[in-house]
């Protein structure tokens, strides 16, 4: 069989050629060259390759539409404050989709798990709100990398005093 893709955008009546005369049965596709959206991929398969072309027979299948996404979370730290124990409150935010997870970093240190102010990452726009605990005196900077559930990764980071 010989194969040919096209692809759209949801709501678009064009499709867009992908690749032609494609004779593998598998195709990696790499989503980085195509806008975010919603898309559906069209397969047109053709035995042209080894029958006359009077008798070649071809046949389609359009896929459910599914969403490309590349782009990364972004991360807004609002504010560092405190004197026991410092708390940091802020907002995750994909344009597409769902927030995955969250951690922060302190100079540099290992990453600790963030939860999500509701207590649970399930839609693309997420409320922080966690405590990070005593610091002794001196400048940090804090890093915090969030990652939505199409595995884009964003990060945010700031610098802060503790007196």
């Amino acid at each position: 069989l010989v194969y040919t893709l096209f692809f759209r955008e949801v709501g678009t009546p064009r499709w867009l050629l992908l690749k032609e005369d494609f004779k593998s049965a598998q195709y990696v596709w790499d989503t980085e060259t195509v806008p975010d959206g919603t898309v559906q991929v069209r397969v047109v398969a053709s035995d042209r390759g080894s029958n006359p072309v009077v008798k070649a027979l071809s046949g389609e299948a359009v896929s459910d539409p599914f969403e490309i996404d590349n782009t990364p979370p972004m991360v807004k730290i609002r504010a560092v404050a405190g004197l026991d124990n410092v708390v940091v409150t802020g907002v995750v935010e994909d344009q597409i989709s769902a927030i995955l997870s969250a951690k922060y970093a302190v100079n540099s240190g290992d990453w600790d798990v963030v939860f999500a102010e509701d207590t649970i990452f399930d839609s693309p726009k997420e409320k922080l709100n966690f405590e990070i605990g005593s610091l002794k005196s001196g400048v940090y900077t804090l890093v915090i990398r969030a990652e939505d559930v199409l595995g884009n990764v964003g990060v945010g980071k700031t610098n802060f005093e503790v007196k």
